[in-house]
């Protein structure tokens, strides 16, 4: 997941203006375990949680607005990439428990507006219309869980 937001970031990050890049935060390091202390029963997920931070919904969804025009040669890797990006992140929220989950991305598949996010992240035309019907479906998937 971060290494798709990374790529993302770089390669559509020339299509922003100065005003509307912004410095991503970076996370705190976190206080190592004593040696010889187990490690706290966790799934996988809460695993990665807990050793990686996750971004927020809201910067997952600014990274997928990001306009790839000016990359007609990149730009079925870059809705690849969009795609695994949304994928993962979803599948990480949903394996996580409640108490860990981000708000704001429950808010989002309960709302239905990642319908209107991914006619921004593939466009209208043909060459993104197999990733938003593939999220498409994942998304009422997940919408069905929460």
């Amino acid at each position: 997941m971060a290494l798709c937001k990374k790529l993302l970031t770089e390669i559509l990050s020339d299509n922003e203006t100065d005003e509307t890049k912004r410095r991503e935060v970076r996370a705190q390091p976190r206080a190592r375990r004593p040696l010889g202390e187990a490690p706290p029963e966790n799934n996988g997920a809460t695993q990665i949680a807990s050793k990686h931070p996750i971004p927020a919904s809201i910067e997952i969804i600014r990274v997928l607005k990001m306009s790839s025009d000016g990359h007609e040669i990149l730009k079925d890797k870059v809705y690849r990439l969009k795609f695994d990006l949304l994928v993962t992140y979803g599948n990480l929220q949903r394996q996580l428990p409640p108490d860990q989950q981000d708000n704001g991305w429950s808010k989002i598949l309960t709302e239905g507006s990642l319908p209107a996010v991914l006619e921004v992240a593939f466009g209208s035309g043909t060459e993104g219309k197999v990733y938003r019907e593939a999220l498409g479906s994942i998304i009422a998937f997940w919408s069905s869980l929460s």
